[in-house]
């Protein structure tokens, strides 16, 4: 295992270090009229600049008196500021659901009906994933109501708390170093405001975040020595992976990682136990991919698990320029392929297969075409510092009459003005000094990092490969990037010790 840690380390330091490199000198920009195409802004570059440095020396300077502080205390600290943030964005920003938002309520407040017809249409054919996460809203907007998107938006922010709770422990798992790094986990993520802001996300992304998060945290604590595997925490990983998979089967990336690690654990363990899990987890996701689809089916006499568009149609999409969106972004290819072949899977997936063939003869021919798309394409992603946390409320906003409410100074401020740059440099300056000081953390010990603390790189580095052949959308990586919280965290948790080594090694000589 000694080797495959290695390799894996110096694997994530050059992803680390190159993302930050490109943190740090682009800011991809979503422009003002919010069209999906986020663009370099040197501004931005310039002006965030200051802001990183200071809160960087911040964090430095206090990690004497965060010693001196219980974890509980920060921990009540961090989340009650993480909620009052979110209750205050939401009250600002309280539109009507734009992008399949009000689709998912439409067809949740049409599941109980008798009335099939909505259910017969094509888009739960083109994506049947949504089922789990209509069948949670036909539950419980039934009790506060379908038109009542604070209610739902409330629930997002105890599972942004529950997510930066289990994110804060999961760093404790993986570094305990005297709960130092817990501490800082928790106050990096107050400071990381994306996660906050997508509460107003009315998508099955958000609730897997959080229970993605705590399926690695349970994870991790099966195996809290090595004599003993808890097999308890291995079913509450379970569970939390089936809640998980249930709101978003991409959350696929996050199981492939847990049971890449179960493997690596086997080997070293030799533990039946441990492969047992591994299948447990197997059939968890055939249980909560499938069981939603089957319900709605059931429900409503559909047959929507056939007829599926194909993955290889996203595919073909994600190689593509989509202007004017960004390169590799959304674009109408595999919807009107659909369409055009009224949903003929076989058909759909010979024209993608083919066009995929020629994306990649094309790349093949003009590797300065290959270069120049995907490092746009991963740019674009994960140098846009707010994950699309503007986007989600304001993208197609002004196309919904009484939506915005130009007599609140504060949330035309965030759609246009003033605090939309504010915040977009804010953002831009946690997400550096995320990338930057997870960067010098992994550097440092990339030598002595075991298997259980690189299980968030691993998956982070899975999210990324995916991504990079999957439609593009910096929300999508929005999971992935928070990873490295936790090395960030660390980092500045092991300052003051490097700095205090440093100054002895300099006044030694």
């Amino acid at each position: 295992m000694k080797i495959l840690s290695e390799i894996t380390s110096h694997i994530f330091s050059f992803i680390v270090g190159v993302l930050a490199l490109c943190a740090t000198l682009t800011t991809c920009v979503i422009p003002i009229s919010y069209i999906e195409n986020p663009q370099n802004n040197v501004k931005y570059v310039a002006l965030s600049l200051i802001p990183t440095v200071i809160i960087g020396c911040l964090l430095i300077k206090i990690q004497q008196v965060i010693r001196q502080i219980t974890l509980q205390r920060i921990r009540v600290f961090a989340l009650s500021m993480i909620a009052g943030i979110g209750l205050l964005w939401i009250s600002v920003a309280n539109l009507h659901p734009v992008w399949d938002m009000q689709a998912l309520i439409d067809y949740a407040s049409s599941f109980g009906d008798n009335d099939s017809l909505l259910f017969s249409d094509s888009y739960l054919h083109m994506y049947p994933y949504q089922s789990g996460y209509i069948l949670f809203l036909y539950v419980y907007m039934n009790l506060f109501g379908f038109s009542n998107y604070l209610a739902i938006r409330m629930f997002n922010i105890g599972l942004v708390v529950l997510g930066i709770y289990f994110m804060s422990r999961l760093t404790g798992v993986i570094f305990p170093n005297d709960q130092i790094a817990e501490k800082n986990s928790l106050l990096i993520s107050t400071l990381f405001s994306p996660f906050i802001f997508t509460a107003t996300l009315i998508y099955g992304n958000l609730p897997s975040i959080s229970f993605c998060l705590g399926a690695c945290y349970f994870l991790l604590r099966v195996f809290r020595n090595r004599e003993t595997i808890q097999i308890s925490y291995g079913l509450l990983s379970i569970f939390f992976v089936f809640l998980a998979l249930w709101f978003k089967p991409n959350s696929l990336i996050f199981l492939i990682g847990l049971i890449f690690y179960l493997l690596t654990e086997f080997v070293s363990r030799k533990k039946i136990k441990i492969l047992i899990l591994v299948i447990v987890n197997l059939c968890v996701y055939i249980l909560a991919s499938s069981l939603p689809v089957m319900m709605v089916e059931n429900k409503h006499n559909v047959d929507i698990s056939h007829n599926v568009l194909p993955k290889t149609a996203w595919i073909a999409m994600s190689l593509q320029n989509s202007y004017p969106r960004a390169d590799g972004w959304y674009n109408d290819y595999a919807v009107n392929l659909y369409q055009k072949y009224n949903g003929d899977t076989q058909k759909i997936d010979s024209i993608a297969k083919k066009d995929i063939a020629n994306r990649l003869r094309s790349f093949l021919h003009d590797p300065n075409e290959a270069i120049n798309f995907m490092s746009n394409k991963i740019t674009s992603q994960w140098s846009e510092p707010t994950f699309e946390s503007l986007e989600i409320v304001f993208g197609s906003a002004e196309t919904i009459p009484n939506n915005l409410s130009p007599d609140s100074k504060l949330q035309s401020s965030m759609h246009q003005g003033l605090l939309r740059r504010i915040y977009i440099m804010w953002c831009d300056s946690i997400q550096t000094l995320i990338y930057i000081s997870s960067f010098c953390l992994i550097i440092k010990l990339r030598k002595n990092l075991s298997m259980k603390q690189l299980l968030p790189a691993i998956i982070m580095m899975g999210g990324l490969l995916f991504h990079a052949f999957w439609e593009a959308k910096s929300l999508y990586v929005l999971p992935y990037f928070m990873l490295l919280i936790p090395y960030a965290a660390t980092c500045f948790a092991y300052s003051v010790d490097w700095v205090e080594n440093r100054g002895k090694k300099v006044s030694s000589v």
